[in-house]
């Protein structure tokens, strides 16, 4: 059963975000407690000492609340994204910002697990990669022998965001799922800071160049074999 300092803490989440505009984690907070302690002190002015227990309760779960926003949003920001398809995104064209879903701004939150690896997800996007890159895919030879490639922004940045974050498959849809799986082929060749420090500064025809030279032998079988072409070595060199 919800209590009454409980449905105040409800009511002001709701009028603070129901303007639909973007606001941050701790700012959203604040509202919360100043409109909750207007209401706490309209119910002393008409009922003096007789509500104490719920002024006193009220201060305390706003207090929680706010803790709970720190945790799963921070200073990032609360807004709708559910109209890009996603739980939270990252928008470098937009300041870098990072914004969370308003599910993540309830007063009560469900599997806050997968939450926390929301945020961690999108900070790895806005703090450890730049989506200026001077090459759109890497190419390798498979474990069945065969040419094939990675997109960077995608299989790559989100792999690397779905890995720093810890988040298990069942926490990810299945496009991102396979993300991480030809990411981690990419790593496994390549090794995990090379990976790292391509996204980080674009860099990643230099990370081709480490990828063919890892897999020389592979490389020069396909070469042999008429199935790749030396002008895509070349352009690695």
């Amino acid at each position: 059963m919800t209590t009454p300092t409980e449905t105040f803490i409800d009511e002001a989440i709701e009028t603070t975000l129901s303007d639909g505009k973007e606001i941050t984690g701790t700012d959203l907070g604040k509202k919360v407690e100043k409109e909750v302690e207007e209401k706490t002190t309209e119910l002393r002015d008409q009922f003096g000492d007789a509500v104490d227990d719920i002024v006193k309760d009220a201060a305390q779960d706003v207090k929680g609340y706010q803790q709970s926003l720190n945790e799963l949003v921070g200073d990032h920001l609360v807004g709708d994204t559910a109209s890009e398809g996603a739980a939270g995104y990252n928008d470098k064209g937009d300041g870098n910002k990072v914004v969370i879903s308003e599910e993540a701004a309830k007063r009560e939150v469900e599997d806050r697990e997968y939450w926390e690896g929301v945020r961690v997800h999108e900070e790895q996007h806005q703090n450890e990669q730049t989506f200026n890159v001077n090459q759109q895919e890497v190419q390798y030879v498979d474990s069945s022998g065969s040419l094939t490639k990675a997109s960077v922004i995608g299989n790559l940045t989100e792999r690397d965001a779905i890995r720093a974050a810890r988040q298990p498959d069942d926490h990810l849809v299945p496009e991102y799922v396979e993300h991480a799986e030809i990411g981690d082929e990419v790593v496994e060749i390549a090794g995990e800071q090379e990976v790292s420090k391509a996204l980080k500064s674009g860099d990643v025809q230099e990370l081709q160049k480490v990828m063919f030279e890892k897999q020389r032998e592979q490389v020069l079988e396909l070469l042999l074999k008429g199935e790749m072409q030396p002008e895509q070595v070349a352009l690695a060199a």
